[in-house]
Parts: C-alpha cells; sequence; structure tokens
C-alpha cells in the first residue's frame, strides 16, 4: 500500500475518532440542554445559578476547588471508562475488517 493510501486511511480513523468524541458531547452536553428546554419530565432541572456556575467552575483558581476528589462509583467508572473502550475497540475491529476487505480485493484478480 503506498503512503498516500495510508495517510488516507490515518486521516479517516482519525475523523472517526473524532466523530466518536463529537458524539459524547452531544450526548452529554447538548442532550440535556435540549431536554430541559422542551420540558421533558426526566431531564435535569435548570436554573441560571446552575447554568452560571457550570460556565464560571473551570475558570476559578485551583484553591477555590475541593482538594480531595470524591470517589467514582461503579456507574461513573463503566460510562467514563468501559463504555469508550468498547466503543474504540469497536471502532479498531471495523478499520481492520475494512484493510482486510481492501487486501482481499486487491488479490482478487477483475471481473471474478
Amino acid at each position: 500500500m503506498s503512503d498516500a493510501a495510508r495517510n488516507e486511511q490515518t486521516k479517516l480513523l482519525a475523523t472517526g475518532l473524532n466523530n466518536i468524541g463529537v458524539a459524547f458531547v452531544v450526548i452529554g452536553v447538548v442532550t440535556p440542554i435540549t431536554a430541559a428546554s422542551f420540558g421533558v419530565a426526566s431531564a435535569p432541572h435548570f436554573s441560571w445559578s446552575t447554568g452560571g456556575f457550570s460556565v464560571i467552575w473551570p475558570t476559578l483558581d485551583r484553591q477555590t476547588r475541593p482538594a480531595e476528589p470524591q470517589a467514582m462509583n461503579s456507574g461513573q467508572i463503566f460510562v467514563t471508562f468501559v463504555i469508550p473502550a468498547f466503543v474504540l475497540t469497536a471502532a479498531y475491529l471495523a478499520m481492520l475488517a475494512n484493510e482486510r476487505a481492501v487486501k482481499r480485493s486487491e488479490r482478487t484478480p477483475p471481473g471474478e
């Protein structure tokens, strides 16, 4: 395989992983905001103080943040590490399957 083809495959893989990251942002940020704006009963309650605090929190000095973070429960660990690991594994397996199909098509003479 030529260098140009390998570079294109790398670009496509990077684009796919970027799209997965965008999907996680949409699921975690955009969906709750949209649900709250449409008045879905299970949506998180939005208040201006919560929204303002969410915007200001990252800009605060480290000294104002809690010194000791709370431990993650099993659900948070699952969502933070296990689901992305499964998604990345599935994307990698799809990439390998595609490479295998391309190699198989290159070995097969045209017309067969």
